[in-house]
């Protein structure tokens, strides 16, 4: 049991660790300290969506900040 939990907490560190390297790489982030950014990290939650689908719609409120990770979008105005 103590195993499995070890298990998870190194995966969910590494995941930490990788989302910190990406948020580096952000431009408009770049203004935030490290521990800002570690606490964005831990803030993350990924998202996976299908080829095509429709992640929002113009004039629809929004309450999520996307960054996109890996992968292409498409984005589409007044269409």
């Amino acid at each position: 049991r103590q195993n499995f939990k070890d298990l998870l907490m190194q995966v969910s560190l590494a995941k930490l660790e990788e989302y910190a390297r990406y948020l580096d790489g952000v431009a408009i982030l770049q203004s935030l300290l490290s521990e800002e950014k570690a606490q964005l990290a831990k803030a993350l939650v990924e998202m996976r969506f299908d080829r095509d689908e429709m992640v929002l719609r113009q004039g629809e409120p929004g309450s999520t900040f996307y960054i996109l990770y890996e992968g292409s979008v498409s984005i589409i105005k007044d269409g």
